[in-house]
């Protein structure tokens, strides 16, 4: 029953559609090991009429932009401006 709170990927289309209300902004990193989950993510709110914006970014793990020495970091800062 609460299984969307463990994955997005598990909510139902009416909690989706729920994902209208506001944008979206998904940063993920090419190397990251959910990278397919996070993708199917986006394709699913996107197909629910969400704004969604994916971005990959390359040669990049998971959580990346907590990193400051991180290469893609003054991108990723950029996009949240």
């Amino acid at each position: 029953q609460h299984s969307f709170l463990l994955s997005p990927n598990a909510a139902s289309p009416r909690r989706l559609r729920a994902l209208r209300r506001t944008p979206i902004l998904v940063h993920a990193g090419a190397e990251e090991a959910m990278l397919d989950s996070i993708l199917d993510f986006c394709d699913a709110a996107d197909g629910a009429g969400a704004d969604v914006a994916a971005r990959v970014f390359e040669r990049e793990v998971h959580a990346f932009q907590a990193f400051g020495f991180s290469p893609s970091w003054p991108a990723a800062a950029a996009d949240l401006r």
